[in-house]
């Protein structure tokens, strides 16, 4: 993106080694940029600018989890949220507050909230203004049950966007989730776009329900969602089971190799706005796609422990939200994120990578796939993650 002056106004920014990083608020988009141009902006020069480290000075965004709580009890929860705690061991109220007191000294920009299902907690709200009055930006993930009128509605205003979980349409909604209750989804939606509150969905995808994305991608432009995120099917909580349990839900080789090629002619049909997870980046660079674009509209493979961390309801802090916890905690992770060692293997990952990803023109920007699910099927974090279709 080519900034000025005049055109773009900063709203919020953050020192790094190679310059900074400047969060505008029309268009919504955070700006990587390089010492000069900091620069000519009229900021001072800062000690970082000495620094030879590539880890950034903080997460861009949190993906803070709020509780396990939820009554839903999808199959394939990452979180296993169940409707049986009382959220006794989880942080509650006061320590998410002092969270995302602690993220916004060190100017994380993006908080996105879940759970579990973080709107059966009655301080949901409170947190989310709470972060805006911090200066970051909320952003919730729902399954939309409680959101039944267009005053209920009206309260998720105060969240930058609002995804709502849906994997299919109409009886394929049930096949990863267990249950069937895709028409209150579909009504969150249509009250939260009433309401004027910014609305797009989340998929898992699966091998079960990978022929369904057409009728996702028609369904995404009929209700007039802002974005579809596809997020891939993760060896995590309920989800986990063995290996093989695994490989089977994962994406079969074929529609490996076929997903980037269908979502992107499925997108440019529905002209439908599509943000891919990261672990889906060596299913898109099998196909070497021009680098300069990708680069541009910030197609990066795993960047957890980095631009990314996640925090379990407890107060765990996690390289991202499906990864195996460290004893880290969020409640001074201003002490021991610069720490070299922390999340080592996913901030060093590329330092010993295997082949056939050591020779990859991509390495870089894949960075190797999902290392949750490379542990999860290789019992090593370092090996190449299984579903990219040239490595399998």
């Amino acid at each position: 993106m080519i900034m000025s002056k005049n055109k773009y106004k900063p709203f919020k920014f953050r020192y790094e080694s190679f310059g900074g990083i400047i969060q505008l608020q029309k268009p919504g988009a955070l700006v990587y940029v390089d010492q000069d141009f900091m620069r000519s902006l009229g900021y001072p020069d800062s000690p970082l600018w000495d620094s030879k480290t590539r880890i950034l000075t903080a997460p861009t965004e949190v993906h803070l989890a709020l509780t396990r709580q939820c009554d839903a009890g999808c199959r394939h929860c990452y979180m296993d949220g169940h409707n049986l705690s009382d959220g006794s061991e989880e942080m509650g109220k006061a320590g998410a507050l002092a969270a995302l007191g602690k993220l916004a000294r060190m100017k994380v920009f993006h908080v996105a909230m879940g759970g579990g299902e973080s709107t059966q907690l009655p301080w949901l709200f409170e947190a989310a203004h709470a972060a805006r009055a911090l200066g970051m930006i909320p952003n919730l993930t729902t399954n939309g049950f409680s959101i039944r009128d267009i005053e209920e509605a009206k309260k998720f205003r105060v969240f930058g966007q609002v995804n709502v979980s849906i994997d299919g349409v109409g009886p394929m909604y049930a096949v990863l989730r267990g249950f069937d209750r895709f028409d209150e989804a579909v009504r969150a939606l249509t009250l939260l776009r009433k309401a004027g509150v910014r609305m797009g969905i989340n998929c898992v995808v699966s091998s079960d329900n990978f022929d369904g994305l057409g009728d996702l991608f028609a369904l995404c432009k009929k209700l007039k969602v802002k974005q579809l995120e596809l997020l891939r099917f993760k060896p995590a909580g309920r989800a986990a089971g063995s290996s093989s349990d695994f490989l089977q839900k994962d994406l079969s080789r074929q529609q490996a190799w076929d997903f980037f090629p269908k979502i992107m002619d499925l997108a440019k049909k529905f002209k439908t706005p599509l943000n891919i997870d990261c672990s889906f980046t060596p299913h898109v660079y099998a196909h070497r796609p021009d680098k300069k674009k990708l680069d541009y509209f910030g197609v990066f493979g795993c960047y957890g422990g980095d631009m990314l961390c996640g925090v379990h309801p407890e107060g765990e802090a996690v390289a991202c939200s499906f990864a195996p916890g460290e004893n880290r905690r969020v409640d001074d992770i201003d002490e021991w994120w610069g720490s070299d060692d922390a999340f080592y293997a996913f901030r060093h990952w590329e330092d010993t990578a295997p082949e056939p990803c050591a020779s990859c023109d991509f390495l870089n920007l894949c960075r190797g796939g999902c290392h949750v699910v490379a542990q999860h099927v290789n019992g090593d974090i370092f090996s190449p993650d299984p579903g990219c279709p040239l490595v399998s």
